[in-house]
């Protein structure tokens, strides 16, 4: 006995079939196992299938309640094996995209509210300091003048304190008055924003789906390298991802980049692991390299990302290509390198995709 739950559905699949029970409508009672949706999918059949390979999403249409038009919905199911029972629950895809988008939204309207009140905070301090500045006389100007100089600098961008600053903030904070107390507050807020400096330039730095470090990331990274720094770069690219997200949505693509990049920093934890773009990835490795070792984690990243993929019917026509382009001898300019690593590339999507190979001259 099987039974499925999903949006008020529930169904027992007996020796006779699937029946729609407990629905509260015109199909209780009737056998579901033929059922279809509009392009003709058995997604009742699709989804016992899923369950009995271990659990598993099917894609399908169907009409939210009340309603009459078919949506496209995602269903999960998984087998409970001592009863045999098919468990699941689904929901449809625009209701997943309208959290997504309401996050988004709040998440703005967030950074907007938190940068209007930190620009307008400085502002009325500063004003304030030069307040006071006038009223209280020579006496007191000195930790004003201090102060207010901080501020600027805040209000300016300037966030880490030159010597002089620093020694002048600390004689200020230490003070039992007004002053100190302000002093030490303006310290707390320049730490606060300048980890919050750190955070932002970490999200410029950092492909905002996978978590690896992007294009721009990248370029800096070379650009530090010293010129007798010796390089490594595998270029990586998923085979047949466009027919994945043509055929079952950028959600499923999404997934697959997502799998595709944990899989890649599980297995080359001492690298830059980097999305291009797309479905293009790079490792760079520094420092002389042993190629039958790098070749053999290259074999166990292709070996273990298919065998992940294979598990997932919308993924499993996914392979990997990869080029490789060593630095053996001495230093490789960082253009030449990444030339020689895309033709090595070209040369495995030429021999059937789903391999790799190693540039030669």
């Amino acid at each position: 006995m099987r039974y499925d739950n999903g949006q008020g559905d529930f169904t027992i699949d007996t020796d006779q079939g699937v029946n729609v029970v407990l629905r509260g409508s015109a199909a209780e009672g009737k056998l579901r196992i033929d059922a279809k949706d509009p392009k003709g999918r058995y997604y009742i059949r699709e989804m016992i299938e899923q369950a009995k390979q271990g659990g598993g999403f099917s894609d399908f249409l169907f009409p939210k309640p009340g309603l009459t038009e078919p949506l496209p919905k995602r269903y999960y199911t998984m087998e409970f094996a001592p009863y045999h029972w098919v468990i699941g629950t689904g929901i449809w895809l625009d209701q997943i995209d309208r959290r997504v988008a309401m996050r988004e939204k709040a998440f703005v309207q967030n950074m907007k509210e938190q940068v209007i009140r930190t620009v307008t905070g400085l502002a009325l301090l500063e004003i304030l300091f030069v307040l006071l500045a006038v009223i209280v006389g020579r006496r007191l100007a000195y930790p004003i003048q201090v102060a207010t100089k901080r501020m600027r600098e805040l209000g300016n961008g300037k966030l880490k304190m030159d010597v002089q600053t620093r020694a002048e903030m600390q004689e200020l904070s230490r003070r039992d008055d007004e002053f100190g107390a302000m002093s030490r507050a303006m310290n707390e807020m320049n730490q606060k924003l300048y980890d919050n400096q750190r955070i932002i330039l970490c999200m410029a730095q950092k492909d905002a789906l996978t978590g690896l470090a992007n294009r721009r990331h990248f370029t800096e990274f070379t650009h530090k390298c010293s010129g007798d720094t010796m390089l490594t770069l595998i270029s990586l690219d998923l085979d047949h991802f466009k027919a994945v997200n043509d055929n079952f949505g950028h959600q499923t693509g999404d997934a697959a980049l997502l799998i595709f990049a944990e899989v890649l920093k599980s297995q080359f934890t001492d690298a830059l692991n980097v999305r291009m773009g797309g479905d293009e990835f790079l490792v760079a490795l520094t420092g002389k390299v042993d190629p039958e070792k790098t070749e053999a984690r290259l074999q166990a990243f292709m070996r273990q990302l298919v065998a992940v993929y294979r598990q997932d019917e919308g993924l499993k026509c996914l392979t990997v290509s990869a080029g490789i382009a060593y630095a053996k001898e001495k230093p490789v300019p960082i253009e030449v390198l990444m030339n020689h690593c895309d033709e090595a590339l070209y040369k495995a999507k030429a021999c059937g995709r789903s391999c790799y190979r190693v540039y030669q001259e």
